[in-house]
């Protein structure tokens, strides 16, 4: 299923096999997006064969209205079906309606420079590796980010140049 807002842009990917199990190459492949409940055509296209895999088709459009649609791709014969959901809020707005605070992630680097402190060596942070991340959250209100109401440090250990877990307040 898509779900996007009112006049986002969406894109779907489909992949076309013939009858033997090989994909659909240098074909028109078309779409057309109809309206769930009164099956009427909303929105109709082209879509463009991908560069990278055979068969593999991309189509990209928006609507206007919210509700529930269908999309129906064709190609050689073969159709496939796909759900969409057009919200009726913008789900961005929402969210951040639901959530009385921004937040920000700061990434702080080791340094190329000087020996690694304690927990730097326990924690086996590579050179030039995320040493730890600030995360803080502050009121809608508040112009700057000078007294965030939280705020927390989160610790990587690696194996490698591979952080495998973290620890500390996200």
């Amino acid at each position: 299923m898509i779900t996007a807002n009112r006049n986002e842009q969406f894109s779907d990917v489909f992949i076309f096999y013939d009858l033997n199990g090989y994909p659909i190459e240098s074909y028109t492949a078309t779409y057309i997006i109809t309206d769930a409940i009164t099956d009427v055509t909303v929105s109709s296209g082209t879509m463009v064969e991908s560069f990278i895999n055979d068969g593999m088709y991309i189509m990209t459009d928006s609507i206007s209205e919210s509700g529930s649609y269908v999309c129906y791709a064709n190609c050689s014969a073969i159709t496939i079906n796909r759900d969409i959901r057009i919200l009726p809020e913008n789900i961005y707005d929402l969210v951040k309606s639901r959530r009385n605070h921004n937040q920000s992630y700061e990434d702080v680097l080791r340094p190329d420079y000087g020996s690694p402190n304690a927990s730097q060596t326990f924690r086996k942070v590579p050179t030039g590796g995320t040493d730890y991340i600030i995360h803080r959250i502050k009121e809608d209100f508040d112009s700057d980010w000078s007294s965030p109401t939280a705020s927390g440090n989160a610790y990587p250990y690696y194996i490698g140049n591979i952080p495998y877990k973290v620890e500390g307040a996200l």
